[in-house]
């Protein structure tokens, strides 16, 4: 049985964390890059080089991940792959043209592009490109249409999810009275409404984050703002009560770590109804659901879940149950190897074709 060979391209260095999560030290960061191999698929992991062969090696991943001297070496290079997963936008656009250029056969996929954003740079990049690859591989099914109405001619686009690491985050031992935990660092956190929630709350709060805060904190609140190791953060998670995700509404996943990496600890859940993160909440199931920017409905959901101990225990089992079917590492690399094999299936010679997914 044929196994596909993967050019995994990263905008930013990713081994020493691969040789972390193996060691233990870090959950999985690496899109589930060793379970894939169960499915047929042999990637190999292919860094952005550094400086001075990467001019952009020190800017933000979206000109990092260009890396020009990277994909001329990998496309002297493709006979030894059937496929190239370009993770973001930027990592696959220099092969892109270059595959023009050359007449490369090659297919090449992109996984989650930073779609429905504003910045222009990242906008111009991808109204160029992803009518160019061979398939998107979004997050969240909302993308799908967005991806084409806000791109036009963009290649066809699949859901594949996300996934969290459910042997590093895990159910712990916990206190018997635990504080309301909220743990995220990107822009979409609506940790304003939060802390006024928690004004005037019992419960003590605590912020893991290095977004500024734009009010005075109440007494029952903390922030943590200095970095923490990864271990350190799971011990967080673990001696919390609730964990609460708090959102302005956004097209991308903004969130979905925080709402994983809980429900595989087994905490009970709240998060804002933010349009990105749909795919990954059942609602009164799996976590407590209130409207973006609704200071009353973050502190009653709150109030309910440290008042009643069943209805903890309830959401936690739940949430813990649905990342183990649907968001493990095992269930993602499924869904992403199947796109894979796909691709590749349509592009490949047709002698090949008798070849399959395992």
């Amino acid at each position: 049985m044929k196994a596909l060979k993967v050019a995994w391209l990263y905008p930013a260095p990713k081994r020493q964390s691969l040789e972390a999560t193996r060691q233990g030290k870090e959950p999985d960061h690496l899109s589930a890059i060793d379970a894939i191999r169960e499915f047929g698929i042999e990637p190999e992991l292919v860094e952005p080089l550094p400086w001075p062969w990467n001019p952009f090696c020190n800017k933000h991943s979206l000109y990092s991940g260009i890396d020009p001297l990277r994909a001329v070496k990998l496309a002297a290079s493709l006979s030894r792959f059937d496929l190239v997963l370009s993770v973001g936008e930027s990592s696959g656009l220099v092969l892109l043209f270059l595959r023009r250029m050359l007449g490369l056969k090659i297919p090449i996929v992109v996984w989650d592009p930073a779609l429905g954003g504003d910045w222009r740079p990242r906008e111009a990049m991808l109204r160029w490109a992803l009518p160019r690859y061979d398939r998107i591989l979004v997050v969240g099914s909302n993308q799908e249409a967005l991806a084409h109405e806000r791109y036009p001619g963009a290649a066809p686009t699949s859901t594949i999810g996300h996934w969290e690491d459910t042997q590093f985050y895990r159910p712990m031992p916990a206190p018997a009275k635990g504080y309301v935990l909220s743990v995220g660092l990107d822009p979409m956190r609506d940790y304003a409404a939060l802390v006024e929630a928690a004004r005037g709350m019992a419960a003590p709060f605590i912020i893991k984050t290095n977004r500024p805060m734009d009010t005075d904190l109440p007494p029952n609140v903390r922030v943590i703002r200095e970095r923490i190791s990864y271990n350190a953060l799971r011990s967080l998670y673990a001696g919390a009560s609730v964990v609460v995700v708090p959102l302005l509404d956004a097209h991308h996943a903004s969130g979905v770590n925080g709402v994983l990496e809980a429900y595989a600890m087994g905490k009970p859940v709240i998060v804002s109804d933010s349009t990105g993160i749909r795919d990954f909440v059942i609602p009164n199931e799996t976590a407590l659901v209130v409207k973006p920017g609704d200071v009353a409905g973050l502190r009653q959901a709150i109030a309910s879940v440290t008042a009643s101990p069943e209805l903890a225990q309830r959401l936690a089992v739940a949430g813990r149950q649905l990342v183990e079917t649907r968001f493990s590492q095992a269930a993602f690399a499924s869904r992403l190897a199947a796109q894979l094999w796909e691709v590749w299936h349509a592009r490949a010679p047709k002698e090949s074709l008798q070849c399959s997914m395992p």
